[in-house]
């Protein structure tokens, strides 16, 4: 059976990002389905109590997004980051939202994602996996670095030496993308079987129908998994009460898709191999 993976980056200032986190608690609660967050650690060192109030809840998987959400890859050597700050943007991040929450941080998010997520990357792999991550979200790109991304199911950094470590690839549109808040490229003829939308969408009815062909076709093709890219500082920008998560979610009910973390996948990978 398809499930819906709901994941959420973290990654604004507190003032944005907390009354954007308790929109979309809030909605979860609503319809009692469970959520990721991959938090940026910095926020937690400014506004620990304030996200501890609205996160701590059996409800929601706390994941970890890097420290101050640099870039972890790049084809540019000048751009990469020094081994160093990659510690802290790794290793230091892990600790702080494991420390925030007292729960163990086994599952990593990449800003911005990549295509092809980390293949390659054996020194950013190592690290995560010697500081126990066992699941990363980092491809999330289509050809080109464009978006949005292709409908990549789960796989292992086998290749790269690292069986247990899992990639969770986010599908789809990142929404701050679909919406015209932040930019990307998108990439010619479309990859995905629906198309691109004619224009961004201006209400969450005209934002679900860009994600309602992604979750039936995931349905319809029997696939693993669907997540797309969400930030909830942009849907609350886009509607204070998130409305087109309640969409989402009422659409998901309908085709009786089932709405899970992405530890609660990772789990189901392990199980199942």
């Amino acid at each position: 059976m398809t499930v819906y993976v709901a994941a959420y980056d973290l990654e604004r200032d507190p003032e944005e990002s907390i009354p954007a986190a308790q929109a979309v608690t809030a909605v979860h609660r609503r319809h009692q389905v469970p959520a990721t967050f991959f938090i940026v650690a910095r926020l937690l060192e400014q506004e620990p109590d304030e996200y501890r109030r609205i996160l701590d809840d059996d409800l929601f998987d706390l994941q970890c997004h890097s420290y101050s959400h640099r870039r972890l890859r790049t084809t540019d050597e000048a751009e990469r980051i020094p081994d160093a700050e990659l510690d802290t943007e790794i290793g230091r991040a892990i600790e702080i939202v494991a420390e925030t929450f007292a729960r163990e941080v086994t599952g990593f998010t990449t800003p911005g994602g990549f295509t092809d997520g980390l293949k390659g990357e054996a020194l950013v792999l190592s690290k995560l996996h010697e500081a126990g991550i066992r699941f990363v979200r980092s491809d999330a790109r289509g050809p080109q670095q464009t978006i949005p991304a292709p409908m990549t199911q789960p796989y292992t950094y086998a290749d790269d030496g690292f069986p247990d470590l899992w990639e969770l690839p986010a599908q789809g549109w990142h929404d701050n993308v679909l919406k015209g808040y932040s930019r990307a490229l998108p990439y010619w003829p479309p990859i995905l079987p629906w198309g691109l939308p004619a224009r961004a969408p201006t209400t969450p009815e005209e934002e679900f129908e860009v994600w309602r062909p992604m979750l039936d076709y995931a349905a319809a093709e029997n696939l693993m998994m669907a997540m797309p890219t969400l930030h909830p500082w942009s849907i609350h920008r886009f509607h204070p009460e998130a409305r087109t998560l309640d969409l989402i979610f009422g659409h998901l009910k309908s085709i009786e898709m089932p709405v899970v973390t992405c530890r609660q996948l990772y789990d189901r990978l392990v199980a199942s191999r």
